[in-house]
């Protein structure tokens, strides 16, 4: 099943195109008209010094409310599962990284659009050896917190450091059930080179996304199930 959709979809210039100028019914409910996926990142910058933000279930319900049940969205975690150092630190740990319970009161949060989700995304920002020395060593985090995850979740991992994207590195996510999420872009250049190494080795989901002038788009199976 090929679904096309877009990262974030409220864009007021998108009037007269997805949008009906008046209409009373919200953006997304709109989009959700022509287009069957998006990618949610508004709940990505989370990380704070002594807490981390979660979703507001009055807006979650809203995107439930809005969107029928064959809508799909990709959701990109809060990105203190994912930062290496603390708020605003370049060495001090962040205690929240790929902390398992932190992960399962983020789905929590989500519980209205679970059904709906296709992908939970998890960004990791560019790591080299100021930050991770390898990437066997996030493997190793990767696993123990796979481990832990619920099966009824499919979790996507995007890494920015292209010298360890290559195919020990699919094989590694697929032994631990997760999926691969190519960018285009942010020093990721062997873009089609990926997807087609990742395609190879049958995961059911490869998430790939473009920054301007590119695209976003889950590949499912045969077909392709777009954020």
């Amino acid at each position: 099943m090929l679904r096309v959709g877009t990262c974030s979809w409220k864009y007021p210039s998108w009037e007269g195109l997805v949008y009906d100028r008046d209409s009373n019914a919200s953006y997304l409910a709109q989009y959700a008209r022509t287009y069957r996926t998006v990618e949610v990142d508004r709940w990505y910058w989370a990380l704070g010094k002594d807490q981390v933000g979660l979703p507001d279930r009055s807006t979650v319900n809203s995107y439930d409310a809005d969107t029928d049940s064959e809508f799909r969205f990709t959701i990109k975690a809060p990105n203190a599962l994912t930062a290496p150092f603390a708020y605003r630190t370049a060495s001090e740990p962040n205690r929240w990284f790929l902390n398992v319970e932190l992960f399962y009161r983020f789905l929590d949060s989500l519980s209205p659009l679970l059904a709906k989700t296709a992908v939970v995304m998890l960004q990791f920002p560019y790591l080299n050896r100021g930050s991770m020395a390898r990437s066997e060593v996030l493997l190793d985090y990767l696993a123990a917190f796979a481990h832990a995850l619920p099966d009824s979740v499919q979790v996507g991992i995007e890494i920015r450091n292209p010298h360890w994207v290559d195919h020990s590195w699919f094989e590694a996510l697929k032994d631990l059930g997760l999926s691969p999420v190519l960018l285009s872009g942010y020093w990721m250049e062997s873009f089609i080179d990926h997807v087609e190494d990742a395609l190879s080795l049958g995961f059911e989901t490869v998430m790939t996304t473009g920054i301007a002038g590119g695209f976003n788009w889950p590949y499912k199976g045969h077909g392709a199930s777009s954020d």
